[in-house]
């Protein structure tokens, strides 16, 4: 018995379907086929194979994600990330952990030119230091902030805590709110979202950070918009105030009686994108209740 198999039968969907994909030895003619049901071996059955070869996958680090252009957060890789790695062409690593990745990982770095700053053992100076502290995160925010550093890569062993407490904090400095703020570290850290993480993150004092007299284009076109919103706000206000002189004296509380507030918000809350992030859902509270 010939174990020659025939050209399948044309389907009804290659009228549509390209020509690259119909013609023998595409990808829909080498997908593995099922075994027979009676369970005989069959020697027509092509072997799995798999798509690409091992030196040609992207595998990304553990928690790895864009932060902002320029700007990426991931654990500690491992050398099946270096493929994808140098597609970022990274200047500068941060490292937020008390101890440095492996030395596979380090040589890496090393031979692509890329600058490793530990910021975590810089800081580190007792047993009793704590792992996230107001240093670690001024420091790196600085050093973050710097546009000369780009493109940059910010890691911890986990790149969870650390790294989400750092951007945690910079998303302070953009003034997001803070359910914003809480749902992308709890996107990450999820299902081990730490308390304290998340109050630092809320008490952060955004004042002590020194920006670089050269920050990334992004973080100065969001400063833009913020003090285009203080601008809105200022000219609502002054609207106000002289509509409620001409009015008799009323001043700015007649103003905001009228519906004033209505306007103010409008104003205030126009640009600077979305109070939260998308998929969080907020429940109404009755202002009654207050």
């Amino acid at each position: 018995m010939s174990t020659a198999t025939a050209a399948r039968p044309p389907l009804a969907g290659d009228r549509g379907t390209p020509a690259s994909l119909r013609r023998r030895g595409s990808s829909l003619d080498t997908l593995p086929q099922l075994p027979p049901r009676d369970g005989s071996a069959s020697s027509a059955t092509p072997p799995v194979r798999a798509l690409y070869k091992d030196d040609e996958l992207l595998v990304p680090p553990g928690k790895y994600g864009l932060v902002e252009p320029g700007v990426h957060r991931s654990a500690f890789p491992s050398p099946a990330s270096f493929r994808f790695l140098r597609l970022l062409g990274l200047r500068t690593v941060l490292n937020l952990s008390r101890e440095k990745p492996m030395r596979t990982v380090t040589n890496f770095f090393s031979e692509a030119g890329i600058e490793v700053v530990d910021v975590g053992l810089g800081v580190w100076t007792h047993e009793d230091s704590r792992p996230i502290s107001e240093e670690l995160i001024k420091g790196a925010l600085e050093l973050l902030l710097d546009r000369a550093r780009h493109p940059l890569l910010v890691l911890s062993s986990s790149g969870t805590h650390q790294t989400g407490t750092l951007v945690g904090c910079l998303r302070r400095s953009q003034e997001w709110s803070l359910v914003s703020i809480l749902d992308e570290y709890r996107s990450y850290a999820a299902p081990a979202a730490r308390v304290e993480c998340e109050q630092f993150i809320e008490l952060w004092d955004t004042d002590v950070v020194v920006v670089p007299k050269k920050p990334p284009r992004w973080f100065r076109a969001h400063e833009r918009l913020l003090r285009d919103d203080a601008a809105r706000w200022r000219e609502v206000r002054r609207r106000q105030a002289d509509g409620g002189e001409d009015e008799g004296g009323g001043g700015e509380m007649e103003g905001e009686e009228d519906g004033g507030e209505e306007d103010e918000e409008a104003a205030y809350f126009r640009v600077a994108g979305p109070l939260v992030s998308p998929g969080v859902h907020v429940a109404a509270v009755d202002s009654d209740d207050d």
